[in-house]
């Protein structure tokens, strides 16, 4: 087996091309077009079921083919399931619907990350 080497020719960092943040999160640009957004999202709606996420990135993706993570920020004593078909998107915002399987409901927030290709 052999082991090839690969030269870093730039330093380390001189892909990103603009970081930013505005009131729906935060996003780093990177010079070859991959976009990362992140921030943390309150509750849509709660309807002691399906508990409903909106959310807008803070910057817009060149298609919907973009990857979507996601944890509970805080709080909940609840067990959720991602309820089918309900991650709704678009090259500007993502719709999270979570159904409730068991436990009390106790406000939480969302933190979100999202991975693709940004609109030019």
């Amino acid at each position: 087996m052999s082991i090839t080497t690969i030269a870093v020719t730039k330093p380390v960092g001189a892909g990103i091309i603009e970081l930013g943040s505005n009131s729906y999160g935060k996003y780093a640009l990177y010079a070859n077009g991959m976009l990362i957004c992140w921030g943390t999202k309150t509750p849509t709606s709660w309807d002691g079921t399906y508990l409903s996420f909106h959310v807008t990135s803070p910057y817009e993706f060149a298609d919907t083919t973009y990857a979507v993570g996601w944890s509970f920020a805080s709080g909940g004593s609840m067990t959720f399931y991602i309820h089918n078909g309900t991650l709704n998107y678009s090259t500007t915002r993502f719709d999270l619907i979570f159904y409730k399987n068991t436990g009390t409901y106790t406000q939480t927030n969302l933190s979100f990350i999202a991975i693709g290709r940004a609109a030019t």
